[in-house]
């Protein structure tokens, strides 16, 4: 008995001390990523700290990276993608086999900390919070939840007219499908000019048959800050794909959100190719909840298009039904989880930009006889 009560107390004054060192060592990682789960606890429960964490640090950390990282002409978000799980598997390979020959775990946990201590915080501060914040739409006292069915046929209507009338004007490629006629860096200054966010470049994914197999067209990556568009589909896709990219960049991180405020700054501020492109995009989301709701409503709001604007519509169908496969569900499966982890609505909330548009149209436009 006394000597296992001599090893006990000998012992704690060893654990206290490991836990001591510990502390002492990683104090300045801790402390952020301490302070930064704070944050997320308060943003949490009151969206007015998450407007003024996301308007504050939040806009300081999406400048500071994109800024960073605009000068790179290819995109640093594919090659940590590829990078980071590799390192950490090494890692946890190299730290389990330590663990197993009673070595000394040290390299291990200062990468894991330390690794934490980077992407925790630059996760929340440009992306995480964002999801807290209040929706663009209440600003605006939207209601989307007021808007039937007469409202989505008036506000096709509008749409149909406002597609058909730019798409006179537009030129089109050899296949027959509009062109923007502007380069990936005229289309940022566009952009940028837009959502006032001077530092910001567009970078294409590559390889691009890779990103469309995964059903992916664009995609904004929080730790480098970078806005990618995959450049493989019809034009007024690739626009209104990188006019969402930007919301998310700009601190909107709700996927129907940044929907909806790339279509409406786009209509409001774009020239008539990116006006076109808000319109021909919207309409195709408004579209899309029609077929399943009511077919007849539907067909209706489809022959209201223009030849040109059916042809734009089905050349995107088309090319993504072209790479769609298991790569796709799996990719969508894991966008869906993504996104209700992070307190979205999963995938399905890129149609609630519908509604949305809908009732800003009801409120906005509709009223205003245009």
């Amino acid at each position: 008995m006394e000597g296992t009560v001599g090893k006990s107390s000998a012992d704690t004054p060893r654990s206290k001390n490991a836990v001591q060192s510990f502390l002492t060592r990683y104090r300045v990682c801790l402390l952020l990523i301490g302070v930064t789960l704070i944050l997320n606890i308060v943003a949490r429960l009151s969206p007015a700290a998450a407007d003024l964490i996301g308007g504050t640090v939040g806009a300081a950390f999406r400048f500071l990276l994109s800024f960073l990282t605009s000068p790179f002409p290819f995109p640093l978000a594919e090659v940590l993608t590829v990078i980071l799980p590799i390192a950490v598997l090494l890692l946890a390979v190299f730290g389990i086999r330590r663990v197993v020959r009673g070595g000394d775990t040290g390299a291990f946990t200062f990468f894991i900390i330390v690794l934490v201590t980077l992407l925790y915080p630059l996760y929340f501060f440009t992306l995480g919070v964002g999801y807290r914040i209040t929706p663009g739409y209440v600003s605006l006292g939207l209601d989307p939840d007021e808007v039937g069915y007469e409202d989505a046929e008036a506000f096709t209507v509008y749409l149909s007219g406002e597609i058909n009338s730019l798409s006179c004007g537009i030129q089109r490629s050899e296949n027959g499908s509009t062109a923007s006629g502007m380069s990936a860096d005229e289309l940022s200054d566009e952009l940028c000019r837009i959502w006032g966010c001077g530092s910001t470049r567009i970078k294409p994914l590559v390889p691009e048959a890779l990103f469309t197999s995964a059903g992916i067209n664009g995609m904004y990556f929080p730790f480098t800050g970078e806005v990618c568009v995959n450049f493989s589909y019809p034009d007024y896709t690739v626009v209104f794909s990188a006019a969402h990219e930007f919301a998310h960049r700009c601190g909107i991180s709700r996927e129907e959100e940044a929907n909806f405020e790339a279509y409406r700054r786009l209509m409001n501020g774009g020239t008539p190719y990116l006006r076109y492109s808000a319109a021909l995009s919207m309409y195709e989301i408004v579209l899309g909840d029609m077929s399943r709701a009511d077919p007849e409503r539907y067909r209706t709001a489809w022959e209201r298009l223009s030849e040109g604007a059916k042809s734009d519509i089905l050349a995107a169908r088309a090319h993504a039904s072209e790479h769609a496969g298991k790569v796709t569900d799996a990719s969508d499966a894991l966008n869906d989880a993504a996104l209700k982890l992070n307190g979205g609505g999963g995938r399905a909330s890129y149609g609630e930009a519908a509604a949305i548009a809908i009732a800003h149209y009801k409120k906005y436009i509709a009223v205003s006889g245009r």
